[in-house]
């Protein structure tokens, strides 16, 4: 199988399509969460980071920062119907 890349013409997709794509292929099937989990371990998100080699933790900040890229298409946005109103952390009555 060969991969094509189109990079001669740039399209203007607009963020929500982007945005609709994105929750289709990594949450609309098992096999998109199989891989977003995978993806999630490769960019080591639940762990620490540490190396000694330079070139090693940058290589690993570039697969955390396209994982966070993917992630933010994911979340849902916070509009004022859905955030809680009146919250209150101390439970103040």
């Amino acid at each position: 199988m060969q991969i094509v890349f189109n990079n001669s013409k740039k399209e203007n997709i607009n963020f929500e399509t982007l945005t609709s794509a994105y929750r289709k292929l990594f949450l609309g099937t098992k096999e998109g969460q199989i891989i977003l989990n995978d993806l999630s371990q490769k960019a080591r998100i639940c762990m620490p980071v540490f190396s000694r080699d330079s070139s090693e933790l940058f290589f690993i900040e570039g697969m955390r920062n396209l994982f966070c890229y993917i992630a933010s298409h994911l979340e849902e946005k916070v509009t004022e119907e859905t955030c809680i109103q009146d919250y209150d952390p101390f439970d103040r009555k």
